[in-house]
This record gives structure tokens, sequence and C-alpha cells, in this order.
């Protein structure tokens, strides 16, 4: 019989996959340095680690709960509209 995973196992698979995540994009920016999309995803990738990681290791939960969705939205903000616009203005002649 499997057992069910917790939430804090779930978090950290997560949180491991958006670090390796920002890891592979920070080593592409670092390969092609005229990208820079990859170099905004990176930083929207870890700023949603962070998020999670402030989730993992709550002590006070009314502020972890604060900071965590903060840092997720702003995170994924970065993510998808920063570095989209990023590459529109790229394609412009």
């Amino acid at each position: 019989m499997i057992p069910e995973l917790s939430i804090p196992t779930l978090i950290v698979a997560a949180l491991l996959l958006r670090f390796g995540q920002s890891f592979s994009l920070v080593m592409l920016w670092s390969a092609q340095r005229d990208y820079q999309p990859a170099k905004e995803w990176a930083i929207g990738s870890f700023l949603c680690a962070l998020g999670l990681l402030s989730i993992l290791f709550s002590t006070n939960l009314a502020l972890v709960s604060l900071l965590a969705n903060l840092l997720l939205i702003v995170g994924w903000l970065v993510f998808l509209i920063r570095a989209s616009c990023e590459r529109q203005a790229q394609n412009r002649p």
C-alpha cells in the first residue's frame, strides 16, 4: 500500500523543482547573455522557491502566509509578465 504524501513533502518537491529550474535558467543566461528573458525567468523562479521555502519553515503563521504569498505572486509576475515583455521588445525591429 502506498502511503499518502504529506503537504510538507509536496512543498519540498516543488521547492527542489523551482530551485533546479532557476539554476538551469541561470546557466542558460550565463551561456547566452543576449537572451534577457532567461534572467527574468530565473529571478521569478527563485522568488517562487523562496516563497515555498518560507511556507516550509513557518513559525508565525500570519507573517509567513503574507510573505510566502507575496513572494509567490511577485515571482510569478516576474516569471510570466516581465519576461514576456522583454521578449516582445526584442522581437520588434
